[in-house]
């Protein structure tokens, strides 16, 4: 094969690569600005409305707001939580719906995606009370 032919296949890849990286870095930064939004002005307001409407059920839940994520937590136990954040890991990113709890010695872990990117910025309180509700169910059973 000739040299010359090599390099530009090489150049061409590099080329290539570095485009891809520079998407990515765009969809993340886009992905990162909606999902602040979103957890901050709709997801964060409605688990602290979920949460009040449990405890008025007798359920003790917690609201935290950690950097990047809400999360409702069970008082009675730490593990048991559902949390919504956003996962830049992933490509496209995604809104990120995470649910842990406690059966027995076990910690169950499920885990869905509420929105990928570009619609995060679109997601409004119906699929995420949707998804709340949904799993909701295994930490309030008795």
């Amino acid at each position: 094969m000739d040299t010359g032919e090599v390099r530009r296949r090489v150049r061409r890849t590099i080329d290539d690569a570095r485009a891809r990286a520079r998407h990515r870095r765009d969809d993340v930064a886009a992905a990162e600005a909606d999902g602040d939004r979103v957890l901050g002005t709709v997801a964060a307001p409605l688990f602290r409305t979920v949460a009040s409407a449990l405890r008025a059920e007798g359920y003790r839940f917690a609201v935290e707001t950690p950097a990047g994520a809400v999360r409702l937590v069970a008082a009675t136990s730490g593990d048991n939580a559902i949390e919504l954040s956003l996962d830049t890991s992933q490509q496209p990113p995604a809104l990120v719906g995470r649910t842990a709890y406690v059966r027995g010695r076990r910690v169950l872990r499920d885990e869905r995606i509420v929105a990928r990117h570009p619609v995060i910025g679109e997601v409004g309180e119906e699929p995420l009370l949707d998804f709340l509700l949904a799993s909701l169910a295994p930490l309030v059973e008795r």
